[in-house]
């Protein structure tokens, strides 16, 4: 039997950003081909509650976090500096709960771009807002 791999996915949140009027949920296809391509069976998991992680995570064998907006400064504690880009709180708590949901169940994670910064701000961490503002 292929393991469930569980993609958090993201969505298209702007008025024009709709097909044909309907809001998406939507995972780049990578990520869908690679769990394919490695005998996996993709599921994409939508921003959802934060109480419905549970549910997801005994559901599937594995997560898979993916790219996408800034993660919300309110999560460590800071003040949005003016050269953050878009962020969408409602994912944040989700995917975050999923985090920590993952962990509890002990199913393993694999977090790339966003999903790493994610990880790391669910584990305790911090995140600087925008590089320009730490270089030498």
């Amino acid at each position: 039997m292929s393991p469930i791999i569980g993609i958090a996915g993201n969505q298209l949140i702007r008025a024009t950003d709709t097909f044909q009027g309907n809001q998406v949920t939507y995972t780049p296809q990578g990520f869908v081909n690679a769990v394919q391509q490695a005998g996996g069976l993709p599921m994409i998991l939508p921003i959802s509650e934060p109480s419905s992680a549970s549910s997801y995570i005994q559901k599937i064998d594995k997560l898979i976090l993916a790219g996408g907006q800034d993660v919300s400064p309110q999560l460590y504690h800071e003040a949005p500096h003016p050269k953050l880009m878009e962020t969408n709180l409602q994912r944040d708590h989700f995917e975050e709960a999923l985090i920590k949901e993952a962990l509890k169940q002990k199913k393993p994670i694999l977090a790339v771009c966003r999903g790493m910064q994610l990880l790391n701000v669910a584990l305790g961490g911090s995140l600087y807002q925008d590089l320009s503002l730490y270089s030498d």
